[in-house]
Formats: C-alpha cells, structure tokens, sequence
C-alpha cells in the first residue's frame, strides 16, 4: 500500500486533493532534515540516569549534519 492510499483510508480527503499535497513541496510543513545534536545527547545522558540505558555515549561521534544544505 503506498502512502496516499493509506492516508485516504484514514481520511475523508479525495485522492486528486491527496495527491496534490501530501509528501510533495506544497504540503503543509517542512522542516530543515538537521539535527540538533546538543538536544540528543540531553535526552540520551537523561535516558542514562534515569536507567533505560546501561552506558552512555557521544552522539555526536554518531551524527553528523554535514551533508544538510544551511
């Protein structure tokens, strides 16, 4: 099932509107695909202390955002 079919299902939207907007340039929003790596690591130390994790790491020796157009 390709994406526009399983959103039509969810939705009461007709296919010719679906496929005008959805995954394309003129839909509802877009964000720059960078990642805020100083965000991450708060949420990976924080999974660390409250004991999800078992060590922590560096995200940043992970992620890069080199390759985002800015």
């Amino acid at each position: 099932m390709n994406p526009n079919e399983t959103v039509q299902s969810n939705l009461s939207v007709s296919e010719d509107l679906l496929d005008a907007f959805f995954l394309t340039e003129n839909d509802y929003y877009w964000d720059e695909p960078v990642t805020d790596v100083d965000r991450m690591q708060t949420m990976m130390d924080d999974l660390t202390d409250l004991g999800f994790l078992d060590e922590n790491f560096t995200v940043g020796d992970y992620i890069t955002n080199e390759y985002v157009e800015q």
